[in-house]
């Protein structure tokens, strides 16, 4: 399916960059741009544009979010015709006139951005070391430790990693330790066999066996209890594995990966975190900035959303700009609420205004 090949920009936007004006994009739209100026008059497929644009192989609606992003941000719903007499620049992330025909600058642009990871979107300057860093570490058997504030996309940044790494084909287990009682953690994660405690009828493999070969990602892992960080700890220096009521011990493979939307280094310093245990999860720590930082992504992800919840229906620029302005401090969760709820308050069909999305 060729995607549009030509651009014209509307009048008034036409006009900015004749006249020495400024269009905000990113560097990732810009160098969109270019290659769409640089093919005028010629077939332009998404597999060119994955291949010259993302340097890699995001899904296609990624490319088509992108697409359609940047083709309301110039005024042109088609995207369709010419640029007649146009060149463009990059100037310290807008898009500028200038008098001579379109320059490469866009290659250099694109080749020192990190392509998204698998399921998430945005190239804003703030999530570039998280694309880097999980795409160097997600080769290497070494844990893992995410953090960030709730909501920000933790989880998903720990699925990429597994996604992207050699154990891609064997199952990822998350286990929320915040949500399992302090009494059940050690029968959750290690197992337990038949008569080990009251109730247990029947012998039960911990999430830990069930994550064998793959990854095992601890969410909330500050909330572990002080009692349970000690056997976490020995696991992961041992590889070894014993079940509740058994003498048996098992040699794991396994992962692992934790999350927390804490302070741990805080929480150790006040003693409700095991150092040891903080010092061997965080061998290879990954900060995931709040969406109030990645201010180039806050559209696109919402565009993503509302195709999501309501395919063909658009925000006005009104409800654009009330989407920059407000801090998310939910992040992509609240987000990802807000445009459901915005939806159900729209009519069918109609655009999304500023009313129906933050009260």
């Amino acid at each position: 399916m060729s995607v549009a090949s030509q651009l014209e920009l509307d009048a008034h936007r036409q006009a900015a960059v004749l006249d020495g004006r400024d269009v905000p994009l990113s560097r990732r739209e810009f160098a969109l741009l270019e290659l769409l100026v640089a093919n005028a008059g010629h077939a332009l497929t998404r597999s060119r544009i994955l291949a010259e644009v993302w340097r890699g192989g995001p899904a296609a609606n990624v490319v088509d979010v992108y697409i359609n992003y940047l083709r309301d941000k110039l005024g042109d719903r088609n995207l369709i015709r010419s640029v007649r007499g146009v060149g463009y620049e990059w100037k310290a992330g807008v898009l500028a006139g200038r008098d001579s025909t379109p320059r490469e600058t866009s290659r250099a642009a694109v080749s020192e951005l990190v392509d998204p990871l698998p399921g998430m979107i945005g190239d804003s300057t703030a999530m570039q070391p998280v694309y880097r860093l999980a795409r160097r570490v997600a080769l290497h058997n070494v844990p893992v430790l995410i953090t960030g504030p709730t909501g920000a996309g933790k989880e998903l940044v720990a699925q990429a990693i597994h996604a992207l790494s050699r154990r891609a084909s064997r199952p990822m287990v998350t286990i929320n330790c915040a949500a399992i009682p302090d009494a059940l953690m050690e029968s959750e994660l290690f197992g337990f066999t038949r008569g080990a405690f009251t109730g247990a009828v029947q012998s039960h493999l911990g999430r830990i066996h069930a994550a064998q070969g793959g990854t095992l990602f601890l969410d909330e892992v500050g909330e572990v209890p002080l009692a349970m960080q000690a056997k976490l700890l020995r696991f992961l220096e041992s590889g070894e594995l014993q079940r509740l009521g058994s003498r048996d011990v098992f040699q794991m493979d396994v992962r692992v990966i934790a999350a927390s939307n804490a302070d741990l280094a805080h929480r150790v310093r006040e003693g409700s975190f095991r150092d040891d245990l903080y010092y061997r999860l965080a061998v290879f720590p990954i900060a995931l900035p709040p969406l109030a930082e990645r201010d180039d992504d806050v559209l696109l992800l919402a565009r993503h959303f509302l195709d999501r919840f309501a395919p063909g229906i658009s925000f006005t620029p009104a409800a654009e700009a009330c989407l920059r302005r407000h801090d998310w401090r939910g992040n992509v969760r609240e987000l990802r609420h807000v445009i459901e709820r915005a939806v159900i308050l729209a009519a069918p069909g109609k655009q999304i205004e500023p009313e129906h999305l933050l009260s």
